[in-house]
């Protein structure tokens, strides 16, 4: 559903696109143009622009789509003129499709952003939406929900990268304080993907109704409950925070409330005492919930962290697999089984429990804990009585774990999958995999096993075990992928190794004890496990890598820049921006050459245009001037986003070109601006550090 949703409605869907130019500077209400252009079926154009909505939309035809390139709307006017003081009160339309757009109600009324009560009826998307403002909650109508999204039955809904930072404001007692992110009369199918709430006063995610996929969303500091689900939803992944003091309502991270959930992969984490009652709270109607590879870090606080109880007779239970707990807040027991009601605990392989304070499990007549055949009641139990090992790994750490979000044959398209760690170990040598390419390639990616951590440095090394290329990883966590590009590309006639280490320190080398060599597809064949610099090898073990992929040449247009006429010491970020035509992954980078060459630069990384880094931080201070590097996005981008230079230990000499004429244009990106930090701060006028770009286009 995610890998074939739109790249731009603009140019992917079937209708025509009419331009909000003349409402742009804020120039009338830009509700008229929606309500319009959805009346005759149109899509909304907004660019980059800044628009004013004085009121809602209420009067739509079988499709709302508005798309902009980072476009802001503001609500403003008076509260009276927006239906149920809702933004965009939409639901009964066949297709609603939303994209690349902010809406700020700061200056305005307490609005909420979308309700869709009459469910979408064939087609929802919403994508790079951002809303900014805290609401208040002081409305007489709207419900308290800001966004809800209900989908019909048998409708899929994308829910993409929706940000939602600024939260609400405790009410005046009289009225429910606001919803970050809910459903209604939900009963389709809604995918919540890469999407963020914090500080709401009323439930970050509240997903009661329908089914619903939390997909690598992250909750932090919303009262009542972070994370809070119902039957039938499904978490892959993420985070659930409670980590600053609060003045008002106490912070749930987690809540399963009624019917048979699951949740794999998230990282609960809570410190203090704004956190309330459960940080794992299953509760209410609470059937079943499955926990795999659940990560929950107890810093602080005096509530429970785990509690599994249910009003529903004989029912309430859990079950606990590859989960990592550390509970250092001052409740005498990790688990209380049950809390109130009756409550079933099953602990199955590879869980790792442990408390400061004393016995980890507290089990009531009314609950059980089953573990390895044996059936506990009415007793206290400590993880040492069950032969539970610590969760903390040998420099006092929590592991992270990373879940593949890939297809079926083991990952997205062109990677090859080389299975999951099963183990780790700490070694001080380099580790990794031996591979050959079927055909010249000019790089090669690589993503970090689940178990690797602690990581400083990625090696490709010859057949000769020479280094060809490396890179800086050390900001890289499990799951993420680096690009190793040598100069002169990898040839088929060579064998190559790909191995990790942390400079000489230990490291957590994750580790499948029983891998399938040789793993191969059409471009890759994977021959061995390497356990050294010098490529010792093994066919017993597969080391730090679990997946790699060819990159083959799959580039954009070169864009050429003038040589540079001056250079300056500074220590910021320096370089290019970048206006995005279409889909891109990374950038390949030449530094500028000749007698204003920069020097001194250690590292390079992109910016997007929050300011927020969405690439690796690469180590170029090997990379001469005139010579290329390659950066990968973190995710391919439709949107726009920088690249630069900079020195973190202090100031470098930057290159300059001051008689720049943006842009320099290319087929896939556009040189737009130089960026002199991470602001993003642009200016039209001087060129930075570079002499070529080249866009890397998916595969």
């Amino acid at each position: 559903m995610w890998k074939e949703s739109y790249d731009d409605i603009r140019e992917d869907v079937d209708a025509t696109v009419v331009s909000a130019d003349d409402y742009d500077g804020r120039n009338g209400d830009l509700a008229d143009l929606i309500e319009s252009a959805s009346n005759n079926g149109e899509i909304v154009d907004l660019g980059s622009g800044t628009y004013e909505m004085h009121s809602s939309i209420d009067s739509t035809g079988s499709m709302v789509a508005i798309a902009g390139d980072g476009a802001t709307i503001y609500a403003v006017g008076d509260q009276s003129e927006y239906s149920s003081s809702i933004i965009f009160p939409l639901g009964g339309e066949d297709r609603i499709l939303m994209q690349g757009f902010n809406v700020d109600i700061s200056e305005g009324p307490d609005l909420a952003l979308i309700t869709t009560y009459g469910a979408i009826q064939e087609e929802g998307f919403f994508e790079d939406i951002s809303f900014f403002g805290q609401r208040t909650r002081t409305q007489d109508g709207g419900f308290n929900n800001t966004v809800a999204i209900d989908s019909a039955s048998g409708v899929e809904t994308l829910i993409h990268r929706l940000e939602m930072p600024d939260g609400g404001l405790e009410g005046d007692g009289e009225k429910d304080e606001a919803i970050g992110i809910s459903v209604e009369g939900h009963e389709g199918y809604n995918v919540w993907k890469d999407c963020y709430a914090e500080q709401w006063e009323s439930n970050g995610f509240y997903l009661d109704a329908g089914e619903n996929v939390v997909w690598n969303c992250h909750a932090k500091d919303n009262a009542r409950g972070n994370i809070r689900i119902s039957d039938g939803d499904v978490v892959v992944g993420g985070t659930a925070e409670v980590t600053s003091e609060r003045d008002s309502q106490l912070a749930q991270p987690f809540v399963h409330q009624d019917g048979e959930a699951s949740v794999t992969g998230l990282e609960i984490i809570v410190d203090g005492d704004s956190w309330g009652n459960a940080a794992v709270q299953l509760r209410s109607d609470q059937i079943h919930c499955e926990f795999e590879k659940l990560v929950v870090h107890i810093r602080g606080g005096s509530e429970l962290p785990v509690r599994i109880d249910s009003t529903v007779n004989g029912e309430g239970s859990a079950t606990f697999r590859d989960c990592y707990i550390y509970d250092e807040g001052s409740q005498d027991h990790t688990f209380h089984v049950p809390w109130a009601n009756d409550g079933y605990c099953y602990l199955e392989e590879d869980v790792r429990v442990d408390s400061t304070m004393g016995d980890e499990f507290s089990i009531g007549s009314s609950g059980e804990l089953h573990y390895e055949g044996e059936q506990y009641s009415s007793t206290t139990l400590s993880a040492d009585d069950l032969g539970l090992e610590s969760p903390l790994v040998d420099d006092g750490s929590l592991p992270s774990f990373y879940f593949d979000y890939g297809n079926d044959e083991g990952g997205t398209e062109g990677w090859l999958d080389l299975g999951s760690d099963d183990d780790y170990s700490q070694p001080t040598n380099e580790a990794g995999i031996l591979f050959q390419a079927k055909e010249n390639i000019e790089r090669i990616e690589a993503r970090l096993s689940e178990n690797t951590d602690r990581h400083q440095t990625a090696y490709l090394r010859d057949s000769a075990a020479e280094v060809v290329t490396q890179t800086d990883i050390s900001n890289l966590g499990a799951g993420d992928s680096f690009v190793l590009a040598p100069a002169d590309g990898i040839n088929a006639d060579n064998t190559y190794s790909i191995t990790v280490d942390a400079d000489g320190g230990y490291w957590d080398r994750g580790e499948d004890s029983s891998p399938d060599y040789t793993y191969e597809n059409e471009s890759l064949a994977v021959t061995a496990g390497v356990y050294s610099g010098g490529q010792s090898t093994t066919q017993n073990v597969r080391y730090a890598v679990t997946e790699i992929r060819a990159g083959d040449g799959n580039l954009g247009t070169s864009i050429s820049l003038p040589n540079p006429e001056s250079r300056d010491s500074h220590s910021g970020f320096n370089g290019l921006y970048f206006n995005v035509q279409r889909e891109v992954s990374g950038v390949r980078c030449t530094i500028a050459d000749g007698e204003n060459a920069p020097e001194g630069y250690t590292e390079a990384f992109c910016i997007d245009g929050w300011g927020e880094i969405v690439s690796p931080v690469v180590d170029v201070s090997d990379v001469d001037p005139g010579e290329s590097f390659e950066i990968m996005l973190d995710e391919p981008t439709d949107t726009d986003f920088g690249v630069g230079l900079r020195n973190p230990d202090g100031n470098y000499y930057r290159s300059r070109y001051e008689s720049s004429e943006y842009p320099y244009t290319g087929d896939a990106i556009d040189v737009d601006a130089g960026v002199f930090d991470t602001g993003p701060s642009l200016t039209d006028s001087v060129l930075y550090n570079f002499e070529d770009v080249v866009p890397i286009l998916p595969e």
